[in-house]
């Protein structure tokens, strides 16, 4: 799904780029939801400290360093 929207942004620009370029772009793109997904989620309960499976912030801190381990050249 990343990299299908990835795809669209290049169309609609005018570009066409390789798939390489496009897939190194998917953790940066994934890491970047993720983190808004979890600003929104600790908006939400500023207090909170422990984040169940199925939330934004958990996702962030349990998958945020593997992406971006994954997004170095």
């Amino acid at each position: 799904m990343v990299a299908a929207r990835l795809r669209q942004v290049f169309e609609s620009r005018g570009e066409d780029p390789d798939r390489s370029k496009r897939d190194r772009l998917v953790p940066y793109k994934t890491m970047n939801d993720l983190d808004f997904g979890a600003r929104c989620a600790h908006s939400l309960e500023p207090d909170k400290v422990e984040w169940e499976e199925n939330t934004w912030p958990y996702l962030l801190k349990t998958e945020g360093e593997a992406l971006l381990r994954q997004a170095q050249p």
